[in-house]
């Protein structure tokens, strides 16, 4: 595909301007304010361009979900913060971005029947799918 530039950095420090699309998958969480990437992505995106966020549902880390990883058989757990519905309407505006929409994944059968680790979320909220624009 010609015109697909794919680039990989800092989210903090992004490039500036020139990009059509920004994803953010299961990184915010990690951020406990969310100004410093929002208004990174937003100078990093061309006027009109959409940021696309994946995000850890809420209601997982209330259940006690968090970003973590083992190594030599001890597990270690990753600073992480929740971030909700209203707090993704009221921050992207500030950001520089009109809200586009927001919903919620939920785990179903068949995600279970794929990733088992999700069984004990079945009928949960797993994801929240937030697309925003930059405001021109």
């Amino acid at each position: 595909v010609e015109r697909v530039r794919l680039a990989v950095g800092d989210v903090t420090a992004p490039p500036d301007g020139g990009f059509e699309v920004a994803l953010f998958c299961l990184v915010l969480e990690h951020f406990e304010r969310l100004d410093a990437p929002l208004r990174a992505a937003a100078a990093a995106l061309a006027p009109g361009g959409t940021l696309q966020l994946f995000e850890l549902h809420p209601a997982w880390w209330h259940d006690g979900g968090r970003a973590h990883y083992v190594v030599d058989g001890s597990e270690r757990a990753l600073a992480s913060w929740p971030h909700d519905e209203p707090e993704f309407a009221r921050v992207l505006p500030a950001c520089g971005f009109e809200l586009v929409r927001i919903a919620g994944w939920y785990a179903h059968e068949s995600a279970c029947d794929r990733s088992p680790k999700l069984r004990k979320r079945l009928g949960k909220p797993i994801l929240l799918d937030v697309t925003a624009r930059r405001a021109r």
